[in-house]
């Protein structure tokens, strides 16, 4: 289910097209075309943010091993599942969130609030 933030985006853009609006989820993994094809823009920003938030993940199994991957390899696949969005990279599904507790940050902070 995407976030809130997303959901209005994507209900007012329905809402000044006449799209459906009971369609969310797929129109964010491409699975219902039709923003994906009004705004091929929005699959780029889309995947840009989801490789932001994945390369903070900690675990090492998250990522796929070393080979000479290719452009091809790095397109994301998405498909909305029973628990939510599932993307697939380099032969692999992905994910950003670590699957192991302790979950910190691949690149912890060194400031100090004042």
């Amino acid at each position: 289910v995407p976030e809130e933030s997303t959901t209005r985006f994507l209900s007012d853009v329905c809402e000044i097209i006449a799209f459906d609006q009971n369609e969310l989820p797929p129109y964010v993994s491409g699975e219902a075309h039709l923003i994906i094809k009004n705004y091929p823009e929005f699959e780029c920003y889309r995947d840009i943010s989801y490789y932001f938030k994945y390369f903070m993940n900690t675990e090492e199994e998250a990522f796929p091993p070393l080979s000479s991957w290719t452009q091809k390899h790095a397109i994301l696949r998405w498909r909305l599942g029973q628990s939510g969005y599932e993307v697939e990279g380099f032969g692999m599904i992905l994910y950003c969130r670590p699957q192991k507790a302790p979950f910190t940050h691949r690149f912890p902070s060194t400031a100090t609030p004042s």
